[in-house]
C-alpha cells in the first residue's frame, strides 16, 4: 500500500511540478532537496517500471543506505551530466538504474567508489560525449545485472564469473578471474574455458591471459581436439578473436602439440 501511494506522489508531484516551468537546470547541493529536484526533473513517462526505478532511488537515499558523502557525488555527477545536456530518458534513467544496482551490490566497496570517480571524470572531460558516457552507463548496468561485458543487436559477450574488480585511472579496466567467456552471436558461438582477462568497456577491447577452445559446436571432442591459449586480444565489437603462441591438439591424429595463431 505504502509502495503505491509513493508512486502515486512521484506522478502528481511531476505531473504538478513541470508545468509551466523554465527547463531545469540545475541541482541543488542541498542533501535534502535532491529527490524532490530529481522527481521534478524526470517527469512522466509511458513506461510502468520507470516510477518505481525512481521510488527505489528515492527509498535507498532516505532510508540511510548511502553515504552523505557519496551522496555529494551523485548530486555532483547529475550537475555534470546536465552540463552535457543529459535528459531524463534515456540518460538519468539508466544513471539511477546503475546506483539502484549498487546500492544491492555484495561485491568489493571500491569498485563502486571508482565507478563513482570514472563518473567524475567522464562527465567533467570534454574528451567523452554523452553518447559515450550512456553506452558507459549501459555496459555498468549489465556487467551488475547480468554479468554481460558486451551486447550489441548481433554479439553478446559474458563471463560466467560475477566477481570482478573495477579499476580506474584516467580509463577504466574491469579484471576478471577465472572465467568460461562466451560469446553467442546470431549463428554461431565461441566459448573460452578457464580464462581469465582485463576489459575495457570504452575501447571495447579485451586482454586475455590462458584458457582453452575447443570446437564441440562442430562435432569434436573436447577432450580429443582443443587449443590452450597464452596471452591473446579481442575486439568485442566483432564475432572474431585472434591469438598468436598457440598450442593445438588434435589427439585423434597426432601425439604432440602444434604451435601456431588462432583465428576463430
Amino acid at each position: 500500500m505504502k509502495q503505491r501511494i509513493l508512486i502515486s506522489l512521484i506522478l502528481i508531484l511531476v505531473g504538478s511540478g513541470l508545468s509551466g516551468q523554465e527547463v531545469f537546470r540545475r541541482f541543488s547541493t542541498d542533501l535534502e532537496n535532491y529527490p524532490g529536484e530529481l522527481v521534478k526533473f524526470m517527469g512522466t513517462s509511458d513506461e510502468e517500471t520507470q516510477p518505481l526505478i525512481i521510488q527505489t532511488f528515492i527509498e535507498n537515499w532516505n532510508a540511510g543506505m548511502m553515504l552523505d558523502t557519496t551522496k555529494a557525488q551523485l548530486i555532483a555527477i547529475s550537475n555534470k551530466m546536465l552540463d552535457k545536456n543529459a535528459r531524463p530518458r534515456p540518460h538519468f534513467i539508466t544513471y539511477l538504474q546503475v546506483i539502484n544496482a549498487f546500492t544491492l551490490y555484495l561485491g568489493p566497496a571500491e569498485n563502486y567508489l571508482n565507478w563513482l570517480r570514472s563518473m567524475h571524470h567522464f562527465t567533467a572531460s570534454r574528451d567523452y560525449t554523452l553518447p559515450v558516457i550512456n553506452d558507459y552507463l549501459l555496459f555498468s548496468l549489465k556487467l551488475l545485472n547480468s554479468g554481460i561485458l558486451y551486447v550489441s543487436n548481433s554479439t553478446r559477450w559474458t563471463s560466467s564469473n560475477a566477481d570482478f574488480q573495477l579499476l580506474f585511472d584516467d580509463s577504466v579496466q574491469v579484471v576478471v578471474g577465472q572465467t568460461d567467456l562466451t560469446c553467442n552471436a546470431i549463428r554461431d558461438s565461441i566459448m573460452v574455458h578457464g580464462t581469465g582477462g582485463i576489459y575495457n568497456p570504452l575501447s571495447h577491447y579485451w586482454r586475455g591471459d590462458g584458457g582453452r577452445v575447443t570446437w564441440e559446436r562442430a562435432g569434436y571432442s573436447p577432450d580429443q581436439v582443443y587449443a590452450v591459449l597464452d596471452q591473446y586480444m579481442i575486439n568485442f565489437r566483432f564475432y572474431e578473436f585472434h591469438a598468436d603462441s598457440v598450442a593445438f591438439y588434435n589427439k585423434q591424429y597426432f601425439d604432440f602439440e602444434i604451435l601456431g595463431r588462432l583465428d576463430d
